[in-house]
């Protein structure tokens, strides 16, 4: 992941078995007026967006990928995170999302192998939310943060920042969390 003029990039190829083959996509957490200039009051927080290129110096068709909710745990914003994560069902992006109040949560959503900018699947409910103290007292309470991500086999490490002022490491399963999103 990168940070380029305050928004949260993410890039990945679009074909596993051919990196460094010159063609991907990009995700960013952005408001974005050059891309949606019709937009909503609701529009206008962070949304997450795809571009995509042939060569990874021209980029386009840029689309809406997420947006936050009305209500719920995603009604405040949402953004980027760990980089994505190959898996037999597609690519698993960890992503946070805060509510109204800044009570900060960590969400999943999966997009299509072949065509990362196709949403598979996203989080009706949070995957981490703010609970052990370290989470919720801190500089800036209530706030889990993804920072990265390892899936190893069954097993899915995602590593966060907690009330920012701390680092954890929450371990499950990455089927588990595959199933949570419908996927099986």
């Amino acid at each position: 992941m990168s940070v380029h003029n305050d928004h949260h990039t993410v890039f990945l190829t679009t074909d596993q078995r051919r990196r460094g083959s010159g063609a991907g996509a990009w995700l960013s957490a952005c408001d974005c007026d050059q891309f949606l200039p019709q937009r909503t009051v609701f529009e206008t927080w962070a949304t997450t967006w795809a571009a995509a290129s042939p060569d990874l110096v021209h980029w386009g068709d840029h689309r809406l990928l997420l947006t936050q909710r009305h209500a719920g745990w995603e009604s405040g914003r949402i953004g980027g995170g760990a980089p994505p994560l190959w898996t037999e069902a597609g690519w698993l992006s960890i992503y946070h999302a805060a509510d109204n109040d800044n009570r900060y949560c960590l969400g999943a959503f999966v997009t299509d192998l072949k065509d990362p900018m196709r949403l598979l699947a996203r989080s009706e409910s949070p995957i981490l939310v703010p609970e052990a103290s370290y989470e919720v007292e801190g500089f800036f309470g209530q706030v889990v943060f993804t920072c990265g991500a390892i899936a190893d086999g069954d097993r899915l490490r995602v590593y966060y920042g907690a009330a920012d002022e701390s680092m954890a490491l929450a371990e499950g399963s990455l089927s588990a969390v595959l199933a949570s999103l419908g996927i099986r």
